[in-house]
C-alpha cells in the first residue's frame, strides 16, 4: 500500500463513519456501510512496517544493528531500535 492509498483509505473510512453517525441511512446501507467500515479499518491497520520499500530496508537494516547490539553487548547500537521509530513517524 503506498501512502496515497493510505490517505485515499483513510479519507473514505472517515466518510463513511460520519455517514453512520448521521444516521440517515436505511437498514440495508447501514449493514453494508458497516461491513465496509470493518473491511477498511482492517486495511488501515495492515502497515505494520514502513510504507515505501527505502524506509522499509532502512528500518529492517537498523533492526539488524539493534539485535547485534544486543546480542554482543554493545548497548549504543541498541538504540537503533528507537531509530526505527522515526521511520513510522514520517
Amino acid at each position: 500500500m503506498t501512502r496515497t492509498e493510505y490517505f485515499r483509505i483513510k479519507a473514505e473510512l472517515a466518510n463513511i463513519d460520519d455517514a453512520l453517525r448521521e444516521g440517515h441511512l436505511t437498514l440495508e446501507e447501514r449493514a453494508e456501510f458497516e461491513a465496509l467500515s470493518v473491511t477498511l479499518s482492517k486495511q488501515l491497520v495492515a502497515p505494520w512496517i514502513p510504507i515505501d520499500w527505502v524506509r522499509r530496508s532502512m528500518a529492517l537494516g537498523l533492526f539488524f544493528v539493534g539485535l547485534y547490539g544486543l546480542v554482543g553487548g554493545l548497548e549504543f547500537l541498541v538504540w537503533g531500535w528507537r531509530l526505527i521509530l522515526i521511520f513510522h513517524l514520517v
